[in-house]
């Protein structure tokens, strides 16, 4: 062994440390893939960065964490949604009012989409609002038609959580759909003075198509069919949950919903 030491250049005991760092690694590895598991059970289509965020290996950097999960199988492929769920009334849409604004709290800007989600040969329409200072999903509703009634279901529960919070300075912004202009919605918005903002393509809506892809891809579709809209609705208020309690956020403060 001496003389191979010698061949490598190396000593007995540099071989030893290396050896035990190794060691040391495949432990701590083996208890992060342990983790890493359990948060994809609940978060099944979390990526890798936000992983590394949520558990801070420690004595780990992110290449090094990313690395490691790809050759464990856990790099995500990406889905994509074509089915259009807007039809709109221009004649009748509100302007964009969130141009070049910048917000600094809560109950500055909400907006809200409507996304198109199937389940095995089942149709259901799901309705986010989501508060984009906190990134906090205050509405969310299920339906099995795409009406109005989901919508002011989803706004009303909005209304619920944060009317406290005081809502004079909110803006509601949305696409142009014909649930955002009907008269039951926009008269909910005017008697509590929030004020409505409207676009008229789909990067004027960046946050709420965000939020749309990231529940349907990242949390329901991956936890398998549902068998009725009551079932739907339960998983639903399940995956908001572990999305406003649980799931990191790169460009927020300790990566936190506040």
């Amino acid at each position: 062994m001496r003389e191979l030491y010698a061949w490598l250049g190396i000593s007995r005991q540099a071989h030893a440390q290396a050896v035990s760092r190794q060691r040391q690694y495949s432990q701590q590895a083996s208890l992060l893939l342990v983790e890493v598991a359990h948060v994809r059970r609940l978060h099944p289509r979390m990526g890798m960065a936000r992983l590394y965020d949520l558990l801070q290996p420690e004595g780990m950097g992110r290449d090094r964490f990313i690395e490691l999960l790809k050759a464990n199988g856990y790099q995500l492929s990406k889905k994509r949604n074509y089915r259009r769920t807007t039809w709109s009334i221009p004649h009748l849409a509100y302007e964009n009012k969130i141009k070049n604004r910048r917000i600094n709290g809560l109950n500055q800007l909400w907006v809200s989409d409507i996304t198109y989600y199937r389940s095995g040969e089942r149709h259901y329409y799901l309705t986010f609002i989501l508060d984009v200072y906190s990134r906090r999903i205050v509405g969310y509703a299920a339906s099995d038609r795409l009406a109005a009634a989901a919508n002011v279901g989803a706004l009303n529960r909005a209304l619920r959580l944060r009317i406290q919070g005081g809502l004079d300075q909110l803006i509601h912004h949305s696409d142009r759909g014909r649930q955002y202009l009907s008269k039951q919605y926009t008269q909910l918005l005017s008697q509590r003075g929030i004020k409505i903002s409207m676009g008229n393509k789909a990067w004027e809506n960046a946050h709420a198509e965000r939020i749309n892809r990231t529940i349907k891809n990242d949390y329901l579709y991956p936890k398998g069919k549902v068998n009725s809209l009551k079932g739907l609705q339960k998983q639903l208020a399940e995956q908001v949950r572990l999305y406003n309690q649980h799931r990191p956020h790169m460009n927020l403060p300790g990566r936190m919903n506040p």
